[in-house]
């Protein structure tokens, strides 16, 4: 969001940075990589719940660019769009109230899982390695 504000930075431009940091990524680690984007919880944070109403700004602007991560993997192999959790509680954000506890970042990674974790299962059933024991994966 600083780019939006300081190079005037518009959303396709993040949405073609994050294509080629993607691609990048696959060369290094393999076309079957399985790329993961969340989509940001800046709406929930407290930091921003004052400042009405320029929060509902950075609220829309937040949308459009996790709205770019959800084209983005419908264009891209291997690519998933994950949506924000649902709830929050106020112990899931540190105390400069903009970026998530220890706690937060354990219920914001059980949310990822918990949406990756059925195609994680058919690739797990589907692979190569479907019939190897788990100390050999």
């Amino acid at each position: 969001y600083k780019r939006l504000i300081q190079e005037g930075r518009m959303p396709s431009r993040f949405k073609e940075d994050l294509r080629e940091l993607i691609r990048e990524i696959k060369v290094v680690v393999g076309e079957q990589a399985r790329i993961v984007l969340p989509a940001l919880p800046v709406d929930r944070a407290p930091l921003f719940k004052p400042l009405f109403p320029l929060n509902q700004i950075l609220y829309e602007v937040a949308k459009i660019w996790d709205h770019q991560k959800h084209l983005l993997s419908g264009e891209e192999n291997e690519v998933k769009f994950i949506s924000k959790p649902e709830h929050y509680n106020k112990d899931d954000w540190a105390i400069d109230g903009i970026h998530p506890s220890e706690k937060g970042y354990r219920n914001w990674a059980d949310h990822i899982v918990k949406k990756m974790l059925p195609g994680l299962e058919n690739i797990c059933t589907n692979s190569q390695y479907s019939g190897e024991s788990e100390k050999d994966l």
